[in-house]
């Protein structure tokens, strides 16, 4: 528990903001057509496609409105 603490202490520290980049996958998560999910579900697959958007950096960040009020989160190599 000191060691997450820690951790986000230092990302507050460093980046101004606590981001979680600790839990980040270490793979590259890319997004799939609603259609090539295994589920049985729509509602359950649009969510999961979602969720797959959010963590796939091309998706995330190449989608994003410089006019907007969206907070825009560093890439966690910058």
């Amino acid at each position: 528990m000191i060691g997450l603490f820690l951790n986000f202490l230092e990302e507050l520290r460093t980046r101004g903001r606590i981001y979680g980049y600790r839990f980040c996958p270490r793979g590259h998560i890319k997004t799939k057509p609603i259609h090539d999910d295994k589920g049985k579900c729509v509602a359950g697959k649009a969510v999961q496609v979602m969720i797959d958007n959010n963590l796939d950096f091309n998706v995330a960040y190449n989608t994003q409105n410089p006019n907007s009020d969206q907070i825009t989160i560093p890439h966690p190599s910058e």
